[in-house]
């Protein structure tokens, strides 16, 4: 319990080591507890507990952006007690500043295949003028991204939301901001749809292996 940031209460010491022995012994838990009994931070502690004794990384998947938002404000606690990184992470549709960039592409209401597709054609001409060809339609936020990448820096935990305010202010792509910070983080933060929809589950694994 030594990553604990509060006082715990009655029963979370049981959680967290019954959930650290399913870990250890390789077997699934199931739990019901009612809200406010600290599931959220009981699981964060008990699987940091284990990964940082097993050389592991951690994707804790949830279903709507407020648990991703009460996970994220735990690890900054448990943050102050342990060295981590660990990010949310959230789609192209969330992320994307140059649709909002642009009345056109708002209206649309496009779909996440529509953004991927706009996404991948944008970044492929602005590879191209930054070699020197004339482009049009390109995506400045990417370029800028580009130039800047390895000068960024951020805090050891931050919100998918916290990058979007950030790309929003200095015109850097919110969506590569997040794929870099999750390729080095020890815990990312995902819906539950980036692990059960098979299509999402196999780009999740290219982009963040």
């Amino acid at each position: 319990m030594k990553l604990f940031p509060y006082k715990p209460r009655r029963y979370q010491e049981e959680i967290v080591q019954t959930i650290f022995d399913c870990l250890k012994d390789r077997k699934h838990l199931i739990m019901e507890a009612p809200a406010g009994s600290g599931k959220t931070i009981c699981a964060l502690v008990a699987c940091l507990s284990f990964v940082s004794e097993n050389d592991k990384g951690i994707i804790y998947l949830t279903r709507t952006n407020s648990q991703q938002k009460q996970a994220i404000q735990e690890l900054k606690r448990i943050a102050e007690k342990l060295d981590l990184k660990a990010v949310s992470i959230q789609g192209r549709t969330n992320t994307c500043l140059l649709i909002d960039a642009i009345p056109s592409l708002k209206e649309k209401n496009m779909s996440n295949e529509d953004v991927a597709r706009l996404c991948a054609a944008r970044k492929k001409r602005s590879l191209e003028a930054m070699r020197g060809k004339e482009e049009w339609n390109r995506c400045i936020f990417f370029e800028n991204f580009l130039l800047i990448k390895n000068e960024l820096k951020f805090d050891r935990v931050v919100a998918a939301e916290e990058l979007v305010e950030y790309g929003r202010k200095y015109k850097i792509c919110a969506y590569e901001m997040n794929k870099m910070l999750a390729k080095k983080a020890d815990i990312i933060i995902a819906p539950y749809i980036y692990i059960f929809d098979e299509f999402l589950r196999e780009k999740f694994s290219m982009l963040y292996s």
